[in-house]
């Protein structure tokens, strides 16, 4: 019997440390789409590809925008959350000002997190290999896209030499 205990006790232990996890990375993520819509010039593209993930229209993305001042990580996390558990947007915002965490009310309202942190990774990772035309390298060169928002030039943090594609060359 006691065995049983401490299987159940770590089940549930490893559930929570599991969506700690998942709410860690939604986090990340909604960082890293925060940062990238910074710059002026990169925020038609972010403003399209939360529209894009979400399937609302670029003038209601800079509508919720405008209205609440969230960035747009959390735009797109508060409208996944909206659209998974068939609440409105305004009630998801209502209740994180309120001081509820995204997991949390993913919890409350049933809803895995995992979709959700695969739309916000889905996002990121369009971000990062967007192309943000007219950028120049801090060394003048030319064609040198910041893709990854970190000031590196397209080739990362601390990176040197040519881009890697993953192919060994």
């Amino acid at each position: 019997m006691r065995t049983l205990a401490s299987v159940g006790f770590l089940l549930v232990i490893s559930v929570f440390a599991v969506r700690a996890h998942e709410v860690d990375e939604l986090d990340r993520s909604a960082v890293y789409i925060n940062g990238f819509g910074a710059p002026s010039e990169r925020e038609p593209i972010v403003v399209q590809r939360i529209a894009t993930e979400t399937g609302l229209p670029v003038n209601v993305v800079r509508e919720q925008r405008a209205r609440t001042n969230l960035g747009y990580g959390e735009l797109l996390v508060a409208n996944s959350l909206a659209s998974a558990s068939g609440h409105s947007f305004d009630e998801i915002i209502s209740r994180h000002s309120g001081g509820a965490g995204w997991g949390r009310i993913a919890q409350d309202y049933g809803l895995k997190l995992g979709p959700i942190v695969s739309r916000a990774h889905h996002a990121e990772n369009a971000l990062k290999h967007a192309k943000v035309k007219g950028k120049k390298s801090k060394k003048g060169g030319k064609d040198r896209d910041d893709d990854d928002g970190d000031g590196e030039g397209g080739h990362g943090k601390g990176a040197k030499g040519p881009k890697s594609h993953g192919h060994g060359h």
